[in-house]
């Protein structure tokens, strides 16, 4: 059937083509015709008018009474001089048709042109043409023949007549002639394609019916084959074949929907289902499980376990489960801080030993992370509360006492009393606006209107310079293109001005602060987490830095189905940097790499966290590098048109 099939694509293929060639021949060919016909007609133009000029020379030499044409040998080594820098054959005629003078041959020996037709033309006041085979040269000429006129000289009332071999025009024809050739043999690929593409459209119904027949055969009865509108015979069989496939699926149909509707709950679970056998082969496995143990459905179907999951312990649970024959479950820990919980039971047929074991696994890695981080978040609320508290109740009651007895240490009293205050309501600000961050992320509430990100940093910078002036640093603002994006300026503005706070609190007298506004294609994505390992940060930051031999990087960045073009928000100082230690914590709440410095410059410890809980808002990400003594660089990349992303935990919720 299939070689059938090609011999009748081929034999249509073949027939375009080869009708592709003649037409493109005879096109050549025609358009040739008609361009060798029209460059002749050049070519005569091209003679008429040299002749007219010729005509007008030979006239004035004639009219001059010194003139250097005196005789007619002048007048032929005249002749031979234009007829070489012409490039053509130049003859002139007397008015009886007695050649004077030719460049080609010698006149003596040439016959009377009088009957020549470009010649009678001429003879005859008017301007001759003529096309025809030349004996004295040879080839196929053109000719053109104008009248001197009356005068002086032995040509007086003569004829000039210039002459060109036809094939003069050879070479244009072939390079003419070259370009539909060449456009012919390309629209060969196209027209056999075409050619191709129609043989299917023919013989394509013969083979779904023999691929019909074969997958059938095969055990796929679900294959049908198309029969739209055909009423002849191959419309006949593929509707007997249908049928046919239609009645062996339906006995099967029901056992197959079973199955359909088992995977499709399995598929479906957010909990792994793992069932092996007493060697450790995988006999089933939904993707949930795949996930968890870090392979895919397909790599681990039919396999050993060992061999496409060797971290997951399962070798122990089916010889304990296969031993015991009684379900139990077992906490596993993974590499990467992973947490699973297995039920293991296992399965046996009637009156038969235990030969296969189920698993239902269960990631509890994300649940053990919230909460440790709640308990931390806790006890880290309570430890930033009860200091100020507890400062706030020693100076109230010391400041009762010296109302009265030292007025002056009073008014100091009451300094402090206010700074501690300060202290305070700025942690419960920021632990405010870092829930209200959490709340509109998850609820998608975010306020999306367009920000000038360059203007939000400018009124940062000049916000804080008077501050920067006091603690001798030298802050600037770098605006290298255009930031129009789209978010909360609110929020924004305050992502701006505690990343600019943070590198103003670490870095030392007669450093600088640098703030660079500046566009970006694509995202780069750094790390799993913004807040993650490899961070590095202006100055120290309410939270970290990185070792003075590595400059790592971290940052959260979109998947790259999401890239946009963004805009970068950049802050490098030459301040303290962030120790190796403390890298991979620089952005959890209340993390601080120098507790007594931070507090000393009235730090809460959660300002990196509203960085880093901003730009993920935004779908943006954060990127980090420091070295310990040489400063810091954050980098906060926003795309220019915001996506709302799935609501994710945060470090430190």
């Amino acid at each position: 059937m299939a070689i059938g099939v090609n011999r009748i694509g081929l034999r249509l293929v073949t027939a375009f083509v080869a009708f592709v060639v003649l037409l493109v021949l005879g096109l050549s060919l025609a358009s040739g015709l008609v361009l060798r016909g029209v460059s002749l007609q050049n070519l005569e133009s091209d003679l008429a008018d040299e002749a007219r000029m010729l005509k007008v020379m030979l006239s004035s030499e004639a009219a001059e009474p010194t003139g250097a044409l005196e005789d007619l040998d002048a007048l032929r080594a005249f002749i031979a001089e234009v007829a070489g820098v012409a490039g053509v054959r130049v003859t002139v005629i007397a008015g009886d048709g007695t050649v004077l003078a030719d460049s080609l041959q010698d006149p003596s020996t040439m016959q009377n042109h009088s009957d020549r037709p470009e010649v009678i033309v001429a003879l005859a006041g008017g301007e001759g043409h003529s096309r025809r085979y030349s004996a004295t040269a040879g080839k196929d000429t053109v000719y053109a023949a104008v009248p001197i006129g009356e005068g002086a000289g032995a040509w007086a009332g003569g004829v000039v007549r210039l002459a060109a071999a036809a094939e003069r025009v050879d070479p244009l024809l072939a390079q003419a002639l070259r370009t539909p050739l060449l456009v012919g043999l390309f629209a060969l690929i196209p027209i056999a394609l075409a050619a191709f593409l129609i043989s299917r459209s023919l013989t394509r119904p013969i083979e779904r019916l023999h691929a019909m027949a074969e997958a059938v055969a095969g055990g796929d009865l679900s294959h049908r084959v198309a029969t739209p509108r055909r009423t002849d015979e191959l419309g006949d069989l593929a509707r007997a074949l249908n049928d046919m496939a239609s009645q062996l699926e339906k006995r099967v149909g029901e056992l197959r929907a079973e199955q359909k509707r088992m995977a499709d709950i399995l598929s479906s679970m957010g909990d792994g289902v793992l069932v092996l056998d007493d060697r450790g082969i995988v006999l089933d496995v939904n993707p949930a499980c795949a996930r968890m143990i870090g392979s895919t459905v397909e790599e681990m179907q039919d396999r050993p376990i060992v061999q496409t999951a060797r971290v997951f312990p399962a070798q122990p649970l089916i010889d304990a489960a296969i031993a015991e024959c009684r379900p139990f479950v077992e906490r596993i820990k993974l590499p990467g801080d992973r947490t699973l919980s297995v039920q293991v039971v296992p399965m046996s047929a009637p009156e038969q030993d235990c030969r296969e074991v189920l698993m239902m696994i269960r990631d509890e890695t994300e649940g053990a992370r919230v909460e440790r981080l709640r308990k931390d978040f806790v006890n880290n609320v309570s430890h930033e509360l009860k200091t100020p508290l507890a400062g706030l109740s020693l100076l109230a009651g010391t400041l009762g006492t010296a109302i009265e007895d030292d007025p002056p240490s009073a008014r100091v009293f009451a300094g402090r009393l206010n700074s501690e205050i300060a202290r305070l309501t700025e942690l419960v600000t920021d632990l405010l606006a870092l829930s209200e961050l959490d709340d509109n992320q998850d609820s998608g509430r975010l306020v999306s209107e367009q920000v000038d990100l360059a203007e939000t940093a400018r009124q940062v910078v000049d916000a804080l310079a008077q501050r920067a002036q006091g603690l001798d640093l030298d802050l600037s603002l770098k605006v290298n293109a255009s930031a129009l994006i789209e978010g909360d300026p609110t929020a924004l503005a305050a992502m701006a001005r505690n990343l600019v706070e943070n590198a103003l609190r670490y870095t030392d007298p007669g450093g600088h602060v640098e703030v660079i506004i500046e566009s970006a294609d694509t995202f780069e994505p750094g790390g799993a987490d913004s807040g993650a390992a490899g961070s590095a940060q202006p100055g120290g930051t309410d939270s970290g830095g990185a070792d003075p031999e590595v400059a790592d990087t971290s940052g959260v960045a979109p998947p790259r189905e999401e890239m946009d073009p963004a805009v970068r928000l950049i802050v490098r100082d030459d301040g303290v940097g962030i120790p190796l230690d403390s890298r991979d914590r620089i952005f959890e709440r209340f993390y601080r790499v120098d507790k007594a410095r931070s507090r000393q410059t009235g730090g809460t410890g959660l300002g990196l966290s509203i960085v880093k809980n901003t730009a993920e808002a935004h779908g943006g990400s954060v990127h980090v590098e420091s070295a310990v003594g040489l400063g810091s660089t954050f980098t906060v990349t926003l795309p220019k048109t915001h996506r709302a992303r799935s609501a994710e935990p945060h470090a430190g919720d």
